[in-house]
C-alpha cells in the first residue's frame, strides 16, 4: 500500500497541474482507501475521510457535477473497508450503490471486483453464526437474522458467483483466484449447515483443500491482499466451529491462518486491519510485536515500481493535500 499512497499522490499533482477534473475526483478516493488501511485515517476507518479527501465533501461535489463514475468509485472503496472490518450490512449497502451506479460504465477489472466482494458479503449474510467468536460490536452480529433472510442472502450470493464463473469460462485469468474463495466459502457454508443439521462430523479437510487451493491461486497471481482475506476466512470457519475449544486440533488450523493472514495483511501494509484481528485475537499479539512495527507506515515485502524520474519524484516529495479540494482546484492564491 505504501507504493500506491506515493504513486497517488504523484498522479494526483500532475491531474491537478493539467485540471484534470474528472480524473482526479475518480482517483483521490483510492488513495484515502489507502490511507485509511495503513491506519492514517484521522478518526473512522470506514469513512473515507483524512488527509486526501472529506467524504461529504467528495459527495455533494460529485452530485454536483453529476460525476456517477466518482461516485460509483467512491462506494467501491467503502464497500472494501466494510467487508475488511465486518460491517456486512453497511457492505451491503455500498455493493447495491456500486449497481446502481454501473449504468453508462464499461466492464471493468474494478466492476469484477464489485462482484466479487458483494458475493462475499451476501455469503457472510447467509451464515447463521457470527463472523468471529469475539465479542465484538459488530452491526452484522447484533441481531440474528431469519431463515428466510438466510435464504434470500444466500440466493443473492449464488447470482454474483455465477458472474465470476462465467468470466473464468471465458478466459478471465484475473478472477481464478477470486473464485476458488467463493466456492471455498460456499463450501464451508454448506459444511456449517451440514452438520448442525445431522449431527455429524463436517468434511473439515474438505473445506480446508478448498481453502488452501484458493489462498495458493492467489499467492501465485500476486494478490497480496486476496491471499490475505482467504487466509482470514479459513481461519474464521475454523476458529467457528471450535467455538473456542483449543484442544481441538481445527483450533491449531484456525490459529494457523490466522497467523498467515496477519503476516498477509502486514506484507500489504494494511495496519488497520491488523491491529483489528490483534484486538480480537490474544494470539496476534505476539506476531505483530516479533514483526517491530508500530503500525504505521510498514512496506512489507512488496516493492512497488518507480514511473518517475528523481526529479518528479522531488517536486512532489512535499507533497499535502492541505491546499486542494476534492474538484482539484488548490485552495492558495496564487497557484
Amino acid at each position: 500500500l505504501q507504493p500506491v499512497v506515493q504513486d497517488s499522490k504523484n498522479f494526483l499533482r500532475l491531474m491537478k497541474d493539467y485540471n484534470q477534473k474528472s480524473a482526479y475526483r475518480v482517483s483521490v478516493p483510492t488513495l484515502q482507501y489507502a490511507l485509511n488501511l495503513i491506519a492514517e485515517a484521522q478518526d473512522d476507518p470506514l469513512t473515507l475521510t483524512g488527509e486526501a479527501m472529506d467524504q461529504q465533501e467528495f459527495m455533494d461535489e460529485a452530485n454536483q457535477a453529476h460525476d456517477f463514475v466518482a461516485l460509483r468509485t467512491l462506494h467501491h472503496r467503502l464497500l472494501g473497508l466494510a467487508l475488511l472490518f465486518e460491517e456486512y450490512d453497511t457492505a451491503e449497502e455500498h455493493f447495491l450503490s456500486t449497481q446502481q451506479l454501473r449504468f453508462g460504465v464499461r466492464w471493468s477489472f474494478v466492476t469484477i471486483e464489485e462482484i466479487f466482494l458483494g458475493a462475499l458479503v451476501y455469503l457472510s449474510l447467509s451464515s447463521e453464526m457470527p463472523s468471529t467468536i469475539c465479542a465484538t460490536t459488530s452491526s452484522s452480529q447484533k441481531r440474528k437474522p431469519t431463515r428466510r433472510k438466510l435464504s434470500v442472502n444466500r440466493r443473492k450470493a449464488r447470482q454474483q458467483i455465477k458472474k465470476v464463473e462465467t468470466w473464468v469460462q471465458r478466459g478471465n485469468l484475473n478472477c481464478v483466484d477470486m473464485l476458488h474463495l467463493l466456492k471455498a466459502e460456499e463450501m464451508a457454508l454448506d459444511a456449517s449447515r451440514r452438520r448442525r443439521r445431522k449431527k455429524r462430523e463436517s468434511p473439515h479437510d474438505e473445506v480446508r483443500l478448498a481453502y488452501e487451493k484458493a489462498i495458493q491461486i492467489s499467492m501465485r497471481s500476486g494478490f497480496v491482499h486476496n491471499t490475505a482475506l482467504a487466509n482470514e476466512r479459513a481461519a474464521q470457519y475454523f476458529l467457528k466451529i471450535t467455538m473456542g475449544d483449543v484442544d481441538s486440533p481445527w483450533h491449531d488450523w484456525g490459529v494457523f491462518y490466522m497467523r498467515r493472514a496477519v503476516e498477509n495483511y502486514m506484507e500489504w501494509g494494511a495496519w488497520a486491519k491488523v491491529h483489528k484481528l490483534e484486538w480480537q485475537y490474544e494470539f496476534v499479539s505476539d506476531l505483530v510485536s516479533k514483526h517491530g512495527q508500530d503500525g504505521k507506515g510498514g512496506r512489507g515485502s512488496f516493492q512497488g515500481r518507480k514511473r518517475f524520474k528523481k526529479r518528479v519524484f522531488d517536486q512532489v516529495e512535499r507533497l499535502s493535500f492541505d491546499d486542494l479540494d476534492v474538484s482539484g482546484h488548490s485552495n492558495k492564491s496564487g497557484k
